[in-house]
């Protein structure tokens, strides 16, 4: 089976990791970043969402 194919296999749950791995190498800190800010405009909506 090639790389390819397997990747079609793999869980939500595992395509977290493997993403999460890559973005690791490549550009970490630019990605922790946007990764915040999508954090922080979540928690926000969700707050208003309850008030």
């Amino acid at each position: 089976i090639s790389r390819e194919n397997r990747k079609v296999h793999y869980t939500k749950e595992e395509q977290k990791k493997v993403i999460a791995s890559r973005l690791r190498h490549s550009r970490k800190s630019e990605n922790l970043a946007k990764n915040k800010k999508k954090k922080m405009r979540l928690q926000q909506s969700k707050e208003r969402a309850l008030t």
